[in-house]
């Protein structure tokens, strides 16, 4: 068939000028079905919704809002003066064997004799029982039944469980924003057998005091029992900063026997202070009858050299009836500006000695004994 045939039903390759058979109809109606679905495709593509509008999300933020009814409503309640508040999370930390266990035991009988609060829950998670029973743990169990819940290795070993599931068991509360644990006291003894990892490590020591924050929020007041660092030298206490980040109030504590035979002294040094109500504080407390007095913290926090400085000045004061500053240093062969102790003059002043400006003195500063005994 020529180049130039009529023929209407046949195409002709442009290069060579030969027929070219037309497509098969069942070819052409796939390629016209394909371009159906594809057209199809693009029809139904899902178009993104738009974002919320700042009306809705105002709305949303101001939902959030605290109610202001519920913060005029709070109360600072305090359970003992300087130390301790209702409803707060705080950790009282030192060296090993100073006697913290002791002084919360005196705490915790303190708040039951005195009714400030319903509950006590002491969770053991470090002495034996040898331990307890020297402490008396059996005879207040009997004297206060269900108001003073000791819980110890052998108990949670018995319950197959470990310290940090007991926490997790505690802020599981039944319903939610509820309070279960209004005027209770929960005491961990102590707090590194409650981490799930190093005590070091920031993304271990948030979540549980996450945890310690949330058993808060059902009412709980807590005092957790810590460790310094092995350095005796260094009072700090050990691990990730967020513990003093994430709590109310932190306490380094010093022990010593006192003046009172038979008891103990303990000095508190407050480290920190969330409500602003606290402060420097010290105990006395008998450690088989577990009674809680307050001290004096000068007193309480002196170390050997504060002692036999104390000493030495009372002695050169008791001689005169007034001396001044640097005759008295010069008598217990100090300089006139030996910084240590001129601090020590300052701290024990109105403890131990008085001192006033006199002008008639060229305005020195005079020294004289305090009545303190």
């Amino acid at each position: 068939m020529g180049i130039n045939s009529t023929d209407d039903n046949l195409d002709f390759n442009e290069w060579t000028g030969e027929p070219v058979s037309p497509a098969p109809k069942q070819l052409v109606a796939e390629k016209d079905e394909e371009k159906v679905v594809k057209e199809k495709q693009i029809d139904t593509t899902i178009i993104p919704q738009e974002a919320p509008t700042i009306d809705i999300m105002d709305a949303f933020i101001t939902g959030l809002s605290a109610n202001p009814d519920d913060i005029e409503n709070a109360k600072t309640i305090t359970l003992i003066d300087g130390f301790m508040e209702y409803n707060t999370v705080g950790i009282l930390y030192g060296e090993s064997g100073s006697g913290k266990s002791m002084l919360m035991l005196s705490v915790c009988v303190y708040l039951l004799e005195n009714t400030i609060i319903d509950k006590v829950n002491y969770f053991d998670f470090d002495n034996g029982k040898a331990d307890q029973k020297n402490r008396g743990i059996h005879l207040l169990l009997r004297k206060y039944g269900n108001r003073f819940n000791y819980i110890n290795l052998d108990t949670i070993d018995s319950a197959d469980l470990t310290p940090p599931q007991i926490l997790n068991k505690l802020i599981d509360a039944p319903v939610k924003g509820s309070t279960p644990y209004e005027r209770q006291f929960f005491v961990f003894d102590t707090m590194g057998e409650l981490a799930e990892g190093s005590l070091g490590k920031d993304d271990v020591m948030r979540p549980l005091l996450d945890k310690f924050k949330k058993l808060r929020s059902m009412g709980a007041t807590m005092q957790t029992i810590h460790h310094n660092t092995k350095s005796k030298e260094d009072v700090s206490f050990f691990g990730s900063n967020y513990i003093k980040i994430k709590i109310d109030a932190l306490w380094h504590l010093t022990a010593k026997e006192s003046e009172n035979k038979g008891k103990m002294e303990f000095a508190l040094n407050m480290q920190k202070n969330r409500s602003g109500n606290l402060k420097d504080s010290a105990f006395i407390i008998d450690p088989v009858t577990h009674t809680l007095e307050g001290g004096d913290y000068a007193i309480a926090s002196m170390n050997e050299d504060d002692t036999f400085f104390v000493a030495s000045i009372r002695g050169i004061l008791a001689g005169c009836e007034m001396i001044n500053q640097g005759e008295l240093l010069t008598a217990i062969d100090k300089k006139k500006d030996d910084r240590t102790a001129l601090k020590q003059l300052q701290k024990y002043d109105g403890v131990f000695w008085k001192s006033e400006r006199l002008a008639n003195k060229n305005n020195s500063l005079m020294y004289s004994e305090s009545k303190h005994t």
